[in-house]
């Protein structure tokens, strides 16, 4: 269990109630050590007070506290990804494409999350103009992004995506990090 997860999961807004009771399950159980959980979906449900997981897990997914999920018949268990994955070392796995020093420098120079602002993370290093799409490592290209903001803008550019649904969005940080290189 990590103090910071449960935090996360209460702090979750425009959601069922039993979606957050089901984040703060996942949330105490899960083992932040390792990248996905398997949690029995009846366990699930009763303590959420629901009748079935799946509708939980999928209002978990679509705003970022999940990355995926998969259910499993023959156990009857879900396994979920969590987009907060950390290693024993309390840091978020680095990316091998963007060098360390380079992490650093955008996590000193934006200190926040670049589209709302929230300064709690878990963060990202997000491609500002995706890597899928033609964009570069160059730091006029790269931004600190919290989880749910990146996971939520995903491969589309900040003006396609406009903004994660419960977090509000301005384009003025941004336009900054993109003119200052």
């Amino acid at each position: 269990m990590s103090a910071a997860r449960l935090v996360e999961a209460f702090e979750l807004e425009g959601i069922h109630p039993a979606s957050k009771l089901a984040a703060i399950f996942m949330a105490d159980s899960a083992d932040t050590t390792i990248e996905s959980c398997a949690f029995d979906g009846d366990a699930i449900a009763r303590f959420s007070c629901a009748v079935s997981a799946a509708v939980l897990i999928a209002d978990l997914i679509t705003v970022g506290f999940l990355t995926e999920a998969a259910f499993d018949a023959e156990t009857d268990r879900w396994q979920v990804t969590f987009p907060w994955f950390e290693t024993f070392l309390g840091r978020r796995k680095a990316s091998p494409k963007i060098p360390q020093f380079l992490r650093y420098q955008i996590s000193q120079r934006d200190r926040t999350c670049v589209y709302c602002d929230c300064e709690s993370g878990p963060f990202h290093i997000d491609h500002i103009l995706p890597a899928s799409r033609g964009g570069g490592d160059a730091p006029s290209n790269l931004a600190l992004a919290c989880a749910p903001c990146n996971i939520s803008k995903g491969a589309k550019t900040p003006e396609e995506w406009g903004g994660h649904p419960l977090r509000p969005f301005t384009l003025a940080r941004v336009t900054v990090i993109r003119s200052a290189a």
